[in-house]
């Protein structure tokens, strides 16, 4: 294997709360992930589940470089929430997380177009390894 360890780039915004998701909250984070196998096809991630990265572009599970954005509205048991999540071995700004997320904001969900996103303009130290999670 040349790469041993993943990013994982993950944004959450809930914005009123529901049954799971108990806070309204912004969240921004980066994971770096420990790769325990690999084939032609896929990752296999040391994440506690270890779950598997498609290096092909797949519609139906998370692949290599493939951002995955997912919106709940007015959800009695998720809330209304914006989820962002992206496996990469590149380097993410939140930049561009931040224009990602509001292009498809803008494009498919325009009830929410004035969505404050200043939190990914904060300077503050944001990378976690699983060793960082699994101490909370």
């Amino acid at each position: 294997m040349k790469n041993e360890t993943m990013n994982l780039y993950k944004v959450e915004v809930i914005l009123a709360v529901g049954i799971i998701e108990k806070i309204i909250r912004n969240d921004y984070e980066i994971n770096i992930i420990n790769i325990i196998a690999e084939n032609e096809q896929m990752y296999c991630l040391d994440d506690g589940m270890y779950r598997t990265v498609s290096k092909l572009k797949e519609s139906y599970m998370a692949s290599l470089n493939k951002f995955l954005i997912r919106v709940t509205l007015n959800d009695t048991f998720w809330g209304t929430s914006i989820k962002y999540s992206e496996y990469t071995f590149d380097k993410r700004s939140k930049n561009t997380i931040k224009k990602r997320i509001q292009g498809y904001i803008d494009k498919e969900y325009c009830m929410l177009s004035n969505l404050n996103l200043k939190f990914l303009d904060e300077k503050k130290h944001d990378i976690k390894t699983k060793q960082e999670h699994e101490s909370k």
